[in-house]
This record gives C-alpha cells, structure tokens and sequence, in this order.
C-alpha cells in the first residue's frame, strides 16, 4: 500500500483541522477501456492544495456520491485531520450525510433551489421560526 500524502511530503504544515472538497471531472482527452471519456472524482485538501484521493466514476461502475460513500472512511481515517467536507448539489443524499456525521464530521453541501422540500427541511432546521 503506498504511504499517505501526509507521510510523503513532511515538510508540509498540514493543518490540525481541515476541509475536503469533493467534485468530479471528466478528462476531455481521457478515454477509458470502452473508448468513453474518463470522469474522476477528486478529493482535495485546500490548505495544503493536494489532492488526496481520485477514483474512477467508470472503474467503479457508480455515480461520484456512491463512490464517495465507498472509499470516506479509508480516506478519513489516513487523513483524520480532514473535519469538514464540502460538494456541490449531487453530494447532497442522506446516505453520505449520515455517513459523514457518523465519522464525526461535518459538512456543507449545496442544496438546488428546485430542491424545494430539501432546502425548506434544512433552512427550518439552521433557522427554526
């Protein structure tokens, strides 16, 4: 197994807290196995702009929230520093929500205006009336 960013690049100050961003990409002149551009889902650490974990949408025959929900508690227990991880609108599912808390972490994921129900559960629950 190769060893954790954190190991390899000591001279690093990496943070006593820190925060994850998730987003996948497609690789424009990538191609997978069956000829069809290759989409990656990136996890990076902003304070030390590394990127500490990608995975392949395609290897893994899944969307990026369900890939994600595979490989959080590895990544969070190499990097147990990461506190707070971020997505956009796909991330926000209550599967990886409830994974996220249940690794005693939090985190802010972008809700869509046409998310009506959603968006109104959680404003309540952040401003209750």
């Amino acid at each position: 197994m190769p060893l954790p960013l954190v190991a390899r690049l000591p001279s690093v100050p990496w943070p006593t807290s820190g925060v994850l961003a998730v987003d996948g990409k497609t690789a424009k002149q990538g191609i997978d196995d069956n000829g069809r551009p290759l989409h990656m889902l990136n996890a990076f650490v902003h304070d030390v702009q590394a990127v500490v974990g990608q995975w392949s949408t395609g290897a893994e025959k899944t969307n990026e929230p369900t890939l994600l929900c595979r490989h959080l508690v590895a990544l969070l227990e190499t990097y147990p520093m990461l506190r707070l991880i971020t997505g956009d609108a796909m991330f926000a599912q209550r599967p990886l929500a409830e994974l996220i808390c249940g690794q005693g972490r939090d985190y802010l994921l972008q809700i869509e205006a046409n998310q009506g129900d959603t968006l109104d559960r959680q404003v309540f629950q952040c401003h209750p009336h």
